[in-house]
């Protein structure tokens, strides 16, 4: 019952939810409180960002740190967003972010140096490239990498392994030659990278016979067709004890490299078994072998049983 005339209350009531009629000038009252309400706190909010120079609120989105409360800076007005997407704050990012890791790619730490793109799409890049499970020549020849056996190679290799005795794991390089260098001397290794077998492998008599070159270029037609990158295993063999197990490409949390095989473990930092770091332990990395990689250890004890023989 009653109207409003002109924004004014000339007469009535209305019957509200509790069920009891109240006057209707009261809910033009609350209105208009809430209105009111919200524009000041609209105002205060612009008023904050005007009053601030934006060099000042720069420094402040800087000690975010956390990127995620950066981007949602951005999404307070056009200022804040201006500000939060700026190279300013995302090169920040990127330097802490980077200081924690083992291992950076040069091409983005160059690029922003460079200024080339923008700090926030290198920021990202850099996140997305961690997660790739292949590597390059350039990257393999320029790390010291740190060996190690796994247990369940045996006690005859563990038993001379420096890490099972709690030193630092061997070290060795692969050269661009295609040669292993290790520190004590050892010879007669050399390395390949190589696509993950192709899945008729399983089935290719050659395959199991241990002609692994050929079988490679007779699955050729499959890597392409499942996207298998060159370089996501690395072959390693020996002039005397044949070609052993392949090691695939993993990476860890330091966005550093692993090279993970049945019987042994090649990494692109030091290890040490003193360290609490459990995601280089042989439980989790046996988790990350792959069946055709147990094969292959199969078809390597196989053939030196034959030899024996």
């Amino acid at each position: 019952r009653g109207y409003v005339s002109n924004g004014r209350v000339v007469s009535g009531s209305y019957l509200s939810e509790r069920g009891v009629h109240e006057p209707v000038s009261s809910v033009w009252r609350m209105s208009s409180r809430t209105t009111r309400g919200t524009k000041r706190r609209q105002l205060a909010s612009q008023s904050l960002s005007l009053a601030l120079p934006p060099e000042l609120l720069s420094q402040i989105f800087v000690h975010l740190k956390a990127p995620p409360t950066l981007l949602k800076c951005g999404q307070v007005c056009r200022n804040w967003r201006t500000l939060a997407t700026s190279d300013v704050c995302w090169r920040y990012c990127c330097n802490e972010l980077w200081k924690t890791k083992r291992y950076v790619p040069k091409k983005f730490v160059e690029e922003l140096g460079r200024s080339e793109k923008p700090a926030r799409e290198i920021y990202f890049n850099s996140i997305i490239d961690a997660a790739r499970k292949s590597i390059t020549v350039d990257e393999l020849c320029s790390f010291e990498w740190s060996f190690r056996f796994k247990r369940v190679a045996g006690k005859l290799w563990t038993s001379q392994d420096p890490y099972w005795r709690g030193q630092y794991g061997r070290t060795l390089r692969f050269r661009r030659d295609g040669s292993v260098q290790w520190g004590e001397g050892w010879t007669g290794m050399t390395w390949a990278l190589v696509r993950p077998p192709g899945r008729l492998q399983e089935k290719d008599d050659s395959a199991a016979s241990g002609d692994r070159a050929v079988a490679d270029e007779q699955n050729q037609s499959i890597y392409d067709r499942v996207g298998e990158q060159r370089g996501s295993c690395v072959r390693v063999s020996h002039h005397e004890w044949g070609i052993f197990p392949t090691e695939i490409v993993c990476r860890h949390s330091s966005w550093g490299f692993i090279l993970n095989a049945p019987w042994v473990v090649y990494a692109s930092f030091p290890l040490h078994i003193e360290d609490e770091d459990r995601t280089v332990s042989d439980r989790v990395l046996n988790r990350s072998v792959a069946a055709w990689q147990w094969e292959e250890a199969d078809d390597y004890n196989t053939a030196l049983d034959d030899d024996s023989d």
